[in-house]
This record gives C-alpha cells, sequence and structure tokens, in this order.
C-alpha cells in the first residue's frame, strides 16, 4: 500500500471517535477539515483516481474526496473488524459450554 494511503487510514482512526460523536451536521465538517489538513501536509496530499482511458491518474477534487473521507470515517477499521468477529466467536463458544 501506497505510504500516502497509511497516512490516510492513520488520520482516518485518530479521528474516527471525533466523527463518531459529531452531530450529524457537524460530520461533513470534519471530513473537510481531514481533506484541508492532508492537501496542506508538507509535502501536501492528493486524492486521485486512475482515469481507465489513458491510464494517468487525476486530482478527484475536494467534494469527492470529502466524501470518500466520510465513508472511511464510518467504515470500521480492519482491527475492529477483526475484535468484533473474534468477540463473536468467544461468546459462540461460551454459550454451547
Amino acid at each position: 500500500s501506497h505510504i500516502g494511503n497509511k497516512r490516510f487510514r492513520d488520520i482516518i482512526a485518530l479521528h474516527r471517535p471525533d466523527y463518531a460523536t459529531a452531530v450529524k451536521v457537524e460530520k461533513p465538517n470534519v471530513a473537510r477539515r481531514i481533506v484541508r489538513a492532508i492537501r496542506g501536509a508538507n509535502p501536501p496530499g492528493r486524492f486521485l483516481k486512475k482515469n481507465i482511458q489513458d491510464g494517468k491518474w487525476y486530482d478527484v477534487g475536494d467534494r469527492h474526496a470529502a466524501e470518500k473521507t466520510s465513508q472511511a470515517l464510518r467504515e470500521k477499521s480492519q482491527e475492529e473488524r477483526y475484535k468484533k468477529a473474534t468477540r463473536r466467536r468467544l461468546e459462540a463458544k461460551s454459550k454451547k459450554a
């Protein structure tokens, strides 16, 4: 995975609690702040999508970047999904015993 994608996931994990506790109208602002922070970093981060016709990478723009950031904030991390699955397996085993 690209270093920028890892940095993005780390930032998402850091801000997920803020997003979860924000009121509905404030949630988009959390995502926009993350996009601004990434774009304003040194070196600046970009939100890219590959064009299948020409094979080049293009910036998706702030609106799409904020939408994808909101989606990432809503999703559980791989670690959270693993913990939940492990908890379910343990509960299932204890019910059988």
